[in-house]
Order: structure tokens, then C-alpha cells, then sequence
């Protein structure tokens, strides 16, 4: 059964043997795909910004990133812009990270059995990694301030849909409003597709949180996230101690 939450569930909800899906399109676990791929060894994710700059600290070799409102906070290495994580930066590194949404939303879904990043450029690998399981799949935005986001509902209604075509069912009504969504705005996109998508990029700038990318002068971002499958990874947060890796695809 496949359940969806517009907003993290209060920490500890989700329990084993519970999977659970998590996004933040713009642009947490964008970065996260991007990152990861480029060959960041792991990221630490950080709920406070003081927080990530004393474990960054503690590591020569990480990288400091992540935003607050939009905005890379003083100090840091880079911010949340996923075509800023290229190879020639991330290759070898580890990545501190800390977000206004995105790293709180995970925290949240902690205590699930495995817990998934998703983005529009790794969507094809989550899907596959879920599509034979039979537990419980829970579908998880990360919103904006508190508010429910437009991109992460049409994230999760996309692999939603993708998941009822492989036998899996809705198991409440917030996934039946997340199946219209898709259909909606993006039955046109499958998948199985790969590449750019330009008509996704006017489709992300009419939520709330497309349109603070483009007043913080940021709108190349929301092209760098409209990239389908670009990142055939499985990124994956484990415990001991708490991080985001590339996984082995779930056999």
C-alpha cells in the first residue's frame, strides 16, 4: 500500500516495516542525487546551521553546504544549487549539509525500515528499488515553511503512479490527490524517460517554492532540477552513524 504525507509525520511515526520516500525537489535531495553522483562519499545531514559548521569543521576533507530561506549561509562552501556539485568539486569528499526543510523531513522519517531520497533525476532508481517490496510505502514532502509544496506533491504522485502500474495500491486519500495531480500536470511524462524537461521547469515555477528560487535570483536551478533520470542512483539514509550514501540497488 502506498501512503502519502503532504507534510513530515511527527518523528517516530513511521516504524518498521515501513519504507519511506522522501523529497525535497527545490532542492534538498535535488543536491542530495547531484552530489552524490558527482562523488560526494556521503552526506551528514545537520537540522542547525552551528551544527554543520562544527562537524565540518571536524573533518578536513568535507565540504560545508546547504541554505537557510533559499540563501547559502555565510561561511559555507556552497548552497543549494544542484548544478554547483559537479565532479571536480565533490569527487572524494564528504558533505555536510543543512537545509530549511529538506534535513527535517528526514529526521522525521528516521524511524522507518529504509528510508529513500527522491528527485526527478533518480526517480527511475527509487522506483525500481520499491516496486517488488510488499511493506507499506510512505510518500513524504518536505514543504515549504511549514506549508504543503506543489513540486514534492508532483514528485511523489509521479512515482505514485508508477508504483500503482506495478501492482501497488493508494492506501488513503492524500495518494488518490497526489495519482490526479500526476495525471493532471504530468501524465505526459513517464518514468521511463530521461533527460531535460523544459515544460517541467514552467510547471515547477508556478508553486510557491519555484517562485522564491526565481526572486532569489536562482531560476537555473529549477532547469537543473527538470532533468529526468539524469542520476540513476539509489540514494539511501543509514544509521551508525546517521548519513546519506549511494546504495546497491535492492535485489
Amino acid at each position: 500500500m502506498i501512503y502519502t504525507h503532504f507534510l513530515p509525520p511527527v518523528a517516530g511515526t513511521l516504524r518498521s516495516p515501513s519504507i519511506a520516500v522522501v523529497a525535497d525537489i527545490l532542492r534538498a535531495t535535488s543536491v542530495m542525487s547531484a552530489a552524490l553522483y558527482s562523488g560526494v562519499s556521503e552526506i551528514l545531514p545537520c537540522l542547525e546551521v552551528e551544527e554543520a559548521r562544527l562537524l565540518a569543521a571536524s573533518m578536513p576533507d568535507a565540504l560545508l553546504c546547504g541554505e537557510r530561506q533559499g540563501i547559502k549561509p555565510e561561511g559555507f562552501d556552497l548552497g543549494n544549487s544542484p548544478g554547483d556539485y559537479t565532479p571536480a568539486i565533490c569527487q572524494g569528499r564528504r558533505l555536510v549539509m543543512t537545509t530549511t526543510n529538506g534535513t527535517r523531513a528526514l529526521m522525521a522519517c528516521s524511524s522507518s525500515k529504509r528510508l529513500y531520497t527522491l528527485s526527478f533525476s533518480n526517480i527511475r532508481a527509487i522506483f525500481q528499488a520499491l516496486a517488488g517490496t510488499d511493506q507499506p510505502i510512505h510518500l513524504v514532502g518536505s514543504g515549504t515553511d511549514g506549508q504543503i509544496s506543489w513540486e514534492d506533491s508532483l514528485a511523489c504522485g509521479m512515482l505514485a503512479h508508477a508504483l500503482l502500474d506495478a501492482g501497488h495500491e493508494p492506501g488513503d486519500d492524500s495518494t488518490q490527490i497526489i495519482l490526479s495531480l500526476y495525471e493532471a500536470e504530468l501524465g505526459w511524462m513517464g518514468i521511463g524517460q530521461s533527460g531535460y524537461q523544459p515544460r517541467l521547469v514552467e510547471i515547477l515555477k508556478r508553486g510557491r517554492g519555484g517562485k522564491r528560487v526565481c526572486e532569489i535570483g536562482l531560476e537555473k536551478d529549477i532547469v537543473e532540477v527538470a532533468r529526468l533520470n539524469d542520476f540513476d542512483i539509489l540514494t539511501q539514509v543509514v544509521a551508525s552513524p546517521w548519513r546519506i550514501i549511494q546504495a546497491n540497488p535492492v535485489i
